[in-house]
């Protein structure tokens, strides 16, 4: 199972199962992890329609790529302003690579964003989530 900091990739029905996005894996930090309820922040390639736009992303962080704080391979948006709440395991498998997780520095800055910015949380659908990754369910 995933601890803190850690970066996954995993699809996720949001907001709901049939859109062509819930099939695609997009990559998401484990904020917080309260027993097997994981807080997870999505992050996206940086692109400045995401901001820029009315209904945008208010409260993120735009994180260069660099080895030493994060594994992402180009500029990304670590979207704040939303929290997906998770209670299926994600097993190691679904890690990123070269480096798993976020730099202490980073996780903090990313703690600090959702402690202050009161993001909306939306709870992911088990059973979708589960079918989409072949994961196992806790029950």
């Amino acid at each position: 199972m995933i601890e803190k900091k850690e970066v996954v990739h995993v699809k996720v029905p949001y907001p709901d199962i049939s859109p062509g996005l819930a099939k695609r894996v997009h990559t998401y930090i484990c904020a917080k992890k309260a027993y097997a309820a994981k807080r997870l922040v999505k992050c996206q390639s940086m692109k400045l329609s995401s901001i820029i736009r009315g209904a945008g992303v208010t409260n993120y962080i735009v994180e260069s790529s660099n080895a030493a704080r994060n594994p992402f391979p180009r500029t990304t948006l670590i979207d704040c302003d939303k929290l997906y709440i998770a209670d299926i395991k994600i097993p190691r498998t679904l890690l990123a690579t070269p480096r798993p997780d976020v730099s202490q520095k980073l996780y903090e800055e990313i703690i600090e964003k959702i402690t202050i910015g009161l993001p909306s949380r939306h709870k992911l659908p088990r059973d979708e989530t589960a079918v989409l990754n072949r994961l196992e369910k806790l029950e």
